[in-house]
């Protein structure tokens, strides 16, 4: 399987991504993850060669593995993720877990209006706000599983905005703001859900409680 590409507009600048790919590396050392801490601190040594930090942990983590007081696996091709190629990191938001098109924001101010990409929570819908591969599960290596539980409804398969019971969260179904005694702007008085439609079903995973690889490629 291919890995995931995405528009140059989803991609942090490089400052960005060097910073997300420090503190993951950094971590996954932290947790013991040395494999997958050595890939990453690489990674950031192809785009800087003298990044003390990096450089750093690689000779640590070199060190400890030749005195065997680690041990490194070594992944096959077919072993590392074929989305994050093995660095753990969502590709879309480079691990920053916000939405690229809103940066975060989950409203778009040249437009006046919700991101779409993200409905308005500002996280990235490809790792829905982790900053980890959702297909890996930021551990970097190829799963043996073809999809994961919906983390949006959590896997109950029921909006996360109403809850299932189909009304405007704004007006509670009533489609009348008594505030400003006019009809709801949100739902402009049709008293249902504006992420479902009424519909009760999350709008992430249609209802199914779980979300396949195949559906987000």
């Amino acid at each position: 399987m291919p890995r995931q590409d995405h528009d140059d507009d989803d991609i942090l600048n490089v400052d960005d991504e060097l910073v997300v790919l420090l503190e993951r590396a950094t971590q996954a050392y932290k947790d013991g993850k040395y494999s997958l801490s050595l890939r990453i601190f690489t990674k950031v040594l192809d785009t800087d060669p003298f990044h003390k930090q990096a450089l750093f942990f690689k000779k640590k983590i070199d060190r400890l593995a030749g005195t065997g007081e680690i041990e490194l696996r070594t992944m096959s091709d077919e072993d590392v993720c074929s989305w994050c190629d093995g660095e753990g990191l969502c590709v879309r938001c480079g691990g920053s877990g916000r939405c690229p098109k809103c940066l975060g924001e989950g409203f778009l101010e040249n437009l006046g209006k919700s991101c779409r990409h993200c409905r308005g929570t500002g996280q990235c819908q490809r790792c829905f706000g982790t900053g980890s591969c959702f297909r890996c599960e930021g551990s970097g290596e190829e799963p043996d599983v073809e999809e994961r539980p919906c983390p949006v409804c959590d896997a109950t398969g029921d909006c996360s905005v109403c809850y299932g019971n189909g009304k405007c969260r704004n007006c509670m179904g009533e489609g009348w703001n008594n505030l400003l005694d006019e009809p709801c702007s949100h739902c402009q008085g049709e008293g249902t859900c504006t992420a479902c439609d009424g519909n009760l079903k999350c709008q992430v995973c249609s209802g199914k409680g779980k979300i396949s690889f195949s559906d987000m490629e």
